[in-house]
């Protein structure tokens, strides 16, 4: 009886283990600080949260799969395996519908500030420039 009792307390241990690892390999990441994201099993990429100026837009979105090694996300930049996404919503929040799959993804999202960077001879003068924000989730 008490070996049944001792396995029966270790299989719970261990599921709750292998849940909590599900839960947190599942979350959203952001190479951005305070920046949200999620990935939807559907495709639907989300970015918010960051700190860029009302008039920016979202003008690409791209996904890509990842392989994972410890912490560590290995992602393709480019080749036949990158795919667009079909932006959505290009004011923030930013949305965008990626052709996904299961499992581990990330979501560059290429984001032009309209005249939002000083030019480096002249501060007053301010340019267009486009900054990138990467999300990496594993679905």
């Amino acid at each position: 009886m008490k070996k049944k009792i001792v396995a029966l307390l270790l299989l719970l241990a261990l599921a709750s283990v292998l849940s909590f690892c599900a839960e947190e390999s599942s979350s959203c990441r952001a190479d951005k600080e305070n920046a949200k994201c999620s990935i939807a099993k559907d495709g639907i990429a989300t970015l918010s949260n960051l700190n860029l100026p009302s008039n920016a837009k979202l003008v690409d979105a791209k996904i890509s799969p990842c392989e994972i090694t410890g912490k560590l996300w290995s992602c393709e930049e480019i080749g036949w395996k990158v795919k667009n996404c079909e932006i959505l919503s290009e004011n923030q929040p930013f949305k965008a519908k990626c052709p996904i799959e299961s499992g581990a993804w990330s979501v560059k999202f290429r984001i032009l500030k309209p005249q939002g960077c000083p030019d480096p001879v002249n501060p007053s003068i301010k340019w267009d420039c486009e900054e990138t924000v990467r999300i990496y989730q594993q679905i």
